[in-house]
């Protein structure tokens, strides 16, 4: 059961910074935060679970094409 807890909450961190990345207006308040966000993604994309691999690239994916 921890384990699904774990793959549940880094799916919602996720989702977070997915929604977050959408909504926010300005692309400084984005950048401003982006050295805090790469650790985030790179743990993502590291992790064994596939499904948090693919959550973790789609954020980074809208991540980066909202501020580009």
């Amino acid at each position: 059961m921890a384990n699904a807890e774990a793959i549940n909450m880094k799916l919602a961190l996720m989702y977070f910074i997915e929604i977050t990345s959408e909504s926010t207006l300005e692309d400084s308040y984005l950048i401003s935060y982006a050295n805090k966000l790469i650790p985030i993604f790179n743990r993502g994309l590291a992790d064994p679970s596939n499904e948090i691999q693919v959550a973790s690239f789609k954020t980074l994916t809208i991540f980066l094409s909202t501020i580009a």
